[in-house]
């Protein structure tokens, strides 16, 4: 957390930057070998399927601009069971 309050406040992840332009993201490709690789070996990822789930409509870019990220959560959100 030392290093994290190093950076600026303004400062935005290149995947931001990707993603808000429509370019082809790079790191989800690792959350999404991760999750493929847990599921064919029987083993949960949630916390990769859950980064990996919103992101997959722009992996290979988009020229749309990227929705309120909260929508776009809430879009990929499986249902919850009663």
């Amino acid at each position: 957390m030392i290093q994290a309050d190093a950076f600026p406040a303004g400062m935005r992840p290149s995947l931001l930057h990707d993603l808000e332009a429509g370019h082809r993201l790079e790191r989800p490709g690792c959350a999404g070998a991760v999750a493929r690789m847990a599921r064919e070996a029987g083993l949960a990822a949630p916390v990769n399927r859950s980064v990996f789930a919103p992101l997959k409509p722009y992996i290979d870019g988009s020229q749309a601009r990227l929705l309120d990220p909260a929508q776009t959560l809430r879009s990929t959100a499986r249902p919850r069971r009663a």
